[in-house]
């Protein structure tokens, strides 16, 4: 659910901000996936679907992208900020300063190896298997 309201605000405030053009970045393949979906079935997320589907709708073109989470450190990091605030959605004018170092290195295209647990077992016939 707060993928789905964090990609809902974003879609207002790019919106509002009179933004024609949209690379909608998510890390939730299945999040991607419901929105693109246009079924009547009963869903527990139907009311936020609907709410983005009406945002998407709007004259301007997005184009929805999904990224492995290392790739999407600082809007990660930024979601577990602890912002304190009574009504909306905080605007930052400037990034926190702990996460400065994290976006710089996202603009110039530092990468980091995907981790990946491989477990090691074997078959009833003693062969090796690799579980991912």
């Amino acid at each position: 659910m707060a993928d789905f309201w964090g990609i809902h605000q974003g879609l207002l405030l790019s919106l509002q901000d009179g933004v024609e053009f949209l690379i909608l970045e998510s890390d939730s393949q299945l999040g991607l996936n419901l929105i693109q979906k246009h079924t009547d079935t009963v869903h527990s997320y139907v009311t936020i679907l609907g709410l983005i589907r009406c945002l998407l709708g709007q004259r301007w073109v997005v184009h929805m992208v999904h990224t492995y989470k290392e790739g999407n450190r600082v809007a990660k990091k930024l979601s577990k900020h602890n912002f304190v605030y009574h009504f909306g959605t905080p605007e930052l004018e400037e990034p926190p300063m702990n996460q400065k170092r994290m976006l710089e290195e996202d603009i110039i295209g530092v990468s980091f190896p995907r981790q990946t647990l491989i477990r090691l077992q074997h078959d009833c016939l003693g062969r090796r298997l690799v579980l991912r």
